[in-house]
């Protein structure tokens, strides 16, 4: 599953990053630290790195 950065609607990328988190599996993670790498856009990074942070927390057990 990719979040692709062609889609025309920033909110459509941001709720997808957000499923992603839902999902929390490891397997995203280099996924949506792409997209917080390299996304220009203010509101899908901050998302994805939440988005990956969590995940890392919930599988650390915290």
């Amino acid at each position: 599953m990719k979040v692709s950065d062609e889609a025309a609607d920033n909110s459509v990328r941001v709720e997808a990053t957000r499923t992603l988190w839902r999902f929390g599996d490891a397997r995203l993670l280099p996924d949506l630290e792409r997209i917080a790498d390299q996304n220009v856009d203010g509101s899908v990074r901050p998302a994805a790195r939440r988005a990956a942070e969590q995940i890392r927390q919930r599988l650390s057990g915290k």
